[in-house]
């Protein structure tokens, strides 16, 4: 995003959080890349919301994109001129896999491009 399209990079991340938090949520052993294994991340989550004081992921995600809307955050990639499947597409092959060896679980490019097309 930031690279093609001149997102900062706090941006760009600030619009795949809430929908990172959900996704993460649903970690399964076979799908874990933590070594700590996918309780401990389960774990993780669950001190996330505790924090944003939420009862589930998806209402975490909500509060998340209450606090962007609030401080003048883009919600959609729309908003910071990411438009159309072409730009989502070529978005999902373009991620730095290295990037993301730090996110507990892992990403297929189709996760990827299904996450960024509900931020559309």
């Amino acid at each position: 995003m930031t690279t093609r399209y001149g997102v900062p990079h706090g941006i760009a991340v600030a619009l795949t959080l809430a929908p990172m938090l959900q996704h993460n949520a649903t970690i399964t052993d076979s799908d874990c890349s933590d070594p700590r294994g996918a309780g401990a991340v389960r774990r993780r989550i669950a001190l996330i919301l505790e924090s944003l004081d939420a009862k589930s992921p998806e209402h975490g995600a909500r509060k998340i994109q209450a606090l962007m809307e609030r401080i003048g955050v883009p919600l959609r990639l729309s908003e910071v001129g990411i438009r159309g499947e072409e730009a989502i597409r070529w978005l999902a092959k373009e991620v730095n896999v290295e990037r993301l060896s730090n996110n507990p679980r892992t990403m297929a490019t189709e996760t990827i491009e299904n996450l960024l097309k509900n931020i559309g």
